[in-house]
């Protein structure tokens, strides 16, 4: 073996070092994720990152349930603080001072690499990191602006607000297309990375066996989301098939929404027609959709939010290969539903359209099983979690050297 040959091993070994060294380094890179989600499950960056030697911190407002404060996962940590408006008073952005003053204190304990934010209620945490020279990310899977019943002003206001923190990032991920566009005008930074679902290799033959035919609805339920109109067409649907079961699936946040479906409930006689499940763990609430023979993502386009962003629960179900019955007007959902060709679109406040869709899949179980099949090969082909994952970690590479 002549010199030059021996040089050219040693000075190939000595680059193979440094490469390993550099990625000896990322893997020491630590994230903090600042967030509303109860479990590391329910934020899938926080998984990718995870199981790609990440050390993930996630920082998230506790809502509604008892949980401990800090709870220890693979590669890092999740770490609760309690949440709630200044004297019960909630408003997007400035909601806070005392819970803003924690959050950013839990944060800066932290003293992550890159700071990955989640949410309009959090945007005041990581415009402060940013101003303080920290490397941030935020996060938009809707439109939090309109999410509320303000006047135009109002929304209009917190819409500002948002923009001129987001100047404070160093990027922005968007969950659409249509929310890029809408925030380019605040900043030039924004990489779109549509939510994918998480593989959960359990749910492979998973066999069950019931009686009825299954419908399910997940997410938070209320009038605004439709319940209302939900119960209504239950009412019809039961009345031509005694042999369904309505899935519930999620939370009642509010006690005056518990109130009107029970009373609900009883007044239609639905009592026997309906199982109520509390929220559940991603991979659980996955194994229940699975048992199912039609989704229901039945919302009311109230809001700005439910037309240029994708419902998580439609991605959800057809990934699941369950057909759904979604609402019309929904521009993002409807596109999904009409390319997948994996269910019917409906009237959301027409109340015997969406029964009538119910029905008619509910007699037609090859047209069922063409649509839910149609559903898991289009989520397969357009969202999958590999390509989540590649695009998540190429962003992370721009902030990780």
């Amino acid at each position: 073996m002549s010199f030059y040959e021996r040089k050219d091993i040693v000075e190939n070994l000595q680059n193979s070092t440094i490469v390993l060294v550099r990625v000896a380094d990322m893997t020491r890179a630590k994230v903090c994720m600042i967030s509303q989600a109860r479990t590391t499950s329910s934020i899938p960056p926080a998984e990718i990152l995870s199981r790609n030697n990440y050390s993930v911190s996630v920082i998230a407002t506790q809502r509604g349930r008892s949980f401990a404060k800090e709870e220890r996962f693979k590669y890092g940590k999740i770490i609760r603080v309690p949440s709630g408006g200044l004297c019960g008073i909630r408003f997007p952005v400035l909601d806070n001072p005392l819970q803003i003053l924690i959050l950013l204190s839990e944060a800066l304990r932290v003293n992550a690499d890159v700071y990955h934010v989640h949410g309009l209620d959090n945007i005041v945490i990581g415009m402060f990191l940013g101003i303080i020279g920290r490397k941030t990310i935020y996060h938009i899977a809707d439109d939090h602006p309109s999410h509320n019943n303000y006047p135009d002003f109002v929304k209009t206001l917190i819409r500002y607000l948002e923009g001129f923190m987001l100047k404070s990032y160093d990027m922005v991920i968007t969950s659409t297309e249509s929310l890029r566009k809408d925030r380019l005008r605040f900043h030039s930074q924004i990489e779109v990375i549509p939510y994918c679902p998480p593989p959960y290799s359990s749910l492979n033959n998973i066999e069950w066996s019931k009686k009825e035919k299954t419908i399910i609805y997940a997410g938070q339920i209320n009038r605004k989301k439709g319940i209302d109109k939900i119960l209504e067409s239950l009412e019809i649907i039961s009345g031509k098939n005694k042999n369904i079961k309505l899935l519930l699936v999620g939370e009642i946040s509010e006690n005056e929404e518990r109130l009107f479906i029970r009373r609900a409930i009883k007044e239609k006689r639905l009592n026997k027609y309906i199982e109520m499940i509390g929220w559940l763990p991603r991979d659980e609430l996955y194994k229940v959709i699975k048992r199912c023979d039609i989704a229901l993502c039945i919302l009311r386009p109230w809001c700005y939010s439910y037309v240029i962003s994708i419902p998580w629960k439609l991605i959800d179900y057809m990934a699941c290969g369950v057909p759904v019955i979604a609402s019309k007007g929904l521009m993002e959902a409807e596109k999904i539903v009409k390319s997948a060709k994996c269910g019917i679109l409906v009237d959301p406040e027409d109340t015997q359209e969406i029964a009538n869709a119910v029905i008619y899949l509910l007699e037609n179980d090859d047209l069922r099983s063409k649509m839910g099949k149609n559903a898991e090969d289009y989520v397969q082909k357009s969202y999958h979690w590999n390509s989540f994952e590649e695009k998540l970690l190429k962003v992370y590479a721009q902030f990780v050297q």
